[in-house]
């Protein structure tokens, strides 16, 4: 029983650094990360469609973490329109469409 002090600081000293680290929050949503500036507009590289709220009072949707409508400026482009699944925005001239879940092959 005379060596229980000694371990007791010892096993305090082992457990002290696993302390240090904090836990990550798993509901926690992930970073999102402003696109880069040098992004090329052209391949909508830019613009993330997140979602879009289509009603017969108003037509929004969420571009890169922003609630838009048809007129809205987001960036260097305008919103056209707002369909349940699909935005367009002109940008320097050019149309650009946005879809929802765009990368799911059929």
């Amino acid at each position: 029983m005379r060596g229980w002090g000694f371990r007791r600081v010892l096993l305090l000293a082992c457990m002290l650094p696993m302390a240090c680290f904090a836990l990550s929050d798993p509901t926690k949503p992930p970073v999102m990360h402003k696109p880069a500036a040098s992004a090329t507009v052209g391949a909508a590289v830019g613009f993330v469609l997140s979602s879009t709220l289509v009603t017969n009072a108003r037509r929004v949707a969420v571009i890169n973490g922003v609630v838009v409508g048809a007129g809205d400026k987001i960036e260097d482009a305008i919103v056209i329109s707002v369909s349940d699944s699909e935005v367009v925005l002109r940008s320097r001239g050019r149309l650009l469409k946005l879809r929802l879940l765009d990368n799911i092959k059929r």
